[in-house]
């Protein structure tokens, strides 16, 4: 996965980081792990868990607005653009 990850923050093709944010998995320290990670993308994506009935794992949950947008100042440190989908 790293070689996939170094090549496009090579530019050489147009892409975008995406992660979907589920409050289970997701934390501000792990968000900053993911933002050290991909430090210096042109562009990062958060999308917020939505539960529906073919999901792989039951019991999970999505952040609230404010959680979301907390998590993302996390990580812009790290990268030049970032946004919430979905808000």
């Amino acid at each position: 996965m790293n070689l996939s990850k170094n090549f496009l923050l090579t530019g050489r093709v147009e892409y975008e980081f995406r992660t979907t944010v589920v409050r289970e998995f997701h934390d501000e320290e792990s968000m900053k792990e993911l933002g050290q990670w991909i430090e210096g993308a042109e562009k990062y994506y958060l999308q917020n868990f939505v539960d529906r009935d073919k999901v792989m794992y039951q019991g999970l949950s999505s952040h609230s607005e404010d959680v979301l947008k907390n998590l993302a100042e996390t990580v812009k440190p790290y990268v030049k653009y970032i946004d919430i989908r979905g808000l």
